[in-house]
């Protein structure tokens, strides 16, 4: 995305947020890998002539999964592991939309309206992904813990699930809620990643 777009884009959003109700109707996604083995490497204060405590590196090549998900004020509103070997592509995206979209309809009701706000990743912006999108009228618009270890993918998707019901209503909604202060400093920063 452009500079000049991504102005444009933040102030419309900064605009929508003043809606009493827009921000309780975002809906946001991402996908990231999560490692089965994870372990933190931090620098380490010693004194003159100890040694520091080892700290194996990562391989280059770790194992992990593919974790999708998608959240709102509400909390966690779906999120699902990807086989080994699959990858986000339109097809993909589609049928977790499809899946994300069944989860609102049962727990918000089919009218409910939905912002949706999802990163321009080539399958987001796919136009099979867009069509979906448009069916459902919805509006375009990380933190897992350290040091786990994993064996199996039911583990991590044990752990992410103790992960996600573990978390407060406030983890979610203060999460939403920052999005207006970076949007406004995307407006001030002309478009400027931040």
């Amino acid at each position: 995305m452009d500079l000049s777009r991504r102005v444009i884009t933040c102030t419309s959003l900064l605009t929508l947020q003043k809606k009493r109700h827009f921000l309780n109707s975002l809906i946001t996604g991402d996908e990231n890998w999560v490692l089965y083995d994870n372990p933190v490497r931090k620098r380490q204060w010693v004194n003159k002539g100890e040694q520091p405590e080892l700290v194996p590196k990562a391989d280059l090549h770790p194992k992990k999964i593919l974790l999708s998900c998608w959240w709102s004020r509400k909390g966690m509103e779906h999120w699902e592991l990807l086989e080994k070997g699959q990858t986000i592509n339109a097809t993909m995206c589609v049928e977790q939309l499809q899946k994300l979209k069944a989860y609102i309809d049962r727990t918000r009701g089919k009218n409910a309206e939905v912002y949706f706000h999802n990163d321009n990743a080539r399958p987001h912006t796919a136009k099979a992904t867009q069509a979906e999108l448009e069916k459902y009228d919805w509006v375009p618009s990380t933190a897992f813990p350290q040091r786990k270890k994993f064996e199996t993918k039911d583990e991590v998707e044990k752990a992410l699930d103790e992960f996600i019901k573990s978390q407060p209503p406030s983890f979610w909604e203060e999460g939403i809620n920052k999005l207006p202060e970076r949007w406004r400093r995307a407006v001030d920063g002309d478009g400027a990643y931040l």
